[in-house]
């Protein structure tokens, strides 16, 4: 059996693996894994039903991910106790445990680092269905998220995102969607989109609405919107 292989954006081509796992009373798992060689015994030769891949754009290392499916899909309270659990759920969307707290606290979005939002998009995202490339966080040319999916009978569909972390009083301004619009042009993006754990100036919000069918916006409460539908809260 061959593995299915997956070239990422640095030319380097990964395989495809699984192998079963103890996780206590919820009995054996499979986890899946890339290799840069194949190894024929734990081969696996398509993606798994409702999974996605994601590039990390600094590394280029691959991880599968899930999506449309809650958080807690088939574990017990008790099963997210063990931290083999919590190793498998990580490995399928490594923002699990953040976003848990996000539900818990809102203002807890106040706490993440801004790499940990930008990771945070990015899983809602890959939830979502698309196919996402998460920048390397500096010297990103205005870019720190693409995402790209298959609209059926439309066709492929990209959007990059910029993501702003800022304090609760500060806002997106209006500099900052002129920046996206003129990146979103440069990258011949479908959509170019600001999310942000604050709000948007008056002004950026004009602008956005002037633009609506090529800028958009996540803010605050768009977001918590976001988490609840994606966990299935």
């Amino acid at each position: 059996m061959t593995a299915y292989q997956h070239t990422n954006s640095k030319g380097v081509t990964y395989y495809l693996h699984g192998q079963q796992i103890e996780l206590g009373s919820s009995g054996q798992k499979h986890l899946y894994y890339f290799s840069s060689k194949e190894l024929l015994p734990e081969a696996v030769p398509v993606i798994p039903l409702g999974c996605t891949i994601m590039e990390n754009l600094e590394d280029g290392l691959l991880t599968l991910v899930r999506y449309n499916e809650p958080l807690s899909w088939e574990y017990s309270l008790n099963d997210l106790m063990l931290p083999q659990t919590l190793l498998e759920i990580e490995s399928f969307s490594p923002s699990v445990v953040i976003l848990g707290k996000i539900l818990k606290d809102n203002s807890s979005l106040e706490r993440l680092h801004w790499r940990e939002f930008e990771e945070i998009v990015a899983d809602l995202l890959i939830k979502d269905g698309y196919t996402v490339t998460l920048g390397p966080g500096t010297k990103d040319e205005g870019i720190d998220i693409i995402a790209k999916k298959e609209l059926e009978e439309i066709g492929w569909f990209m959007s990059v995102w910029q993501a702003k972390k800022l304090k609760l009083d500060n806002k997106v301004e209006l500099a900052t969607i002129r920046e996206l619009a003129d990146t979103r042009l440069q990258h011949k993006a479908s959509k170019g989109m600001i999310v942000t754990n604050s709000y948007l100036t008056r002004g950026a919000l004009e602008r956005i609405r002037q633009d609506k069918y090529t800028l958009g916006k996540v803010d605050r409460d768009d977001l918590i919107h976001w988490i609840l539908r994606v966990t299935g809260r």
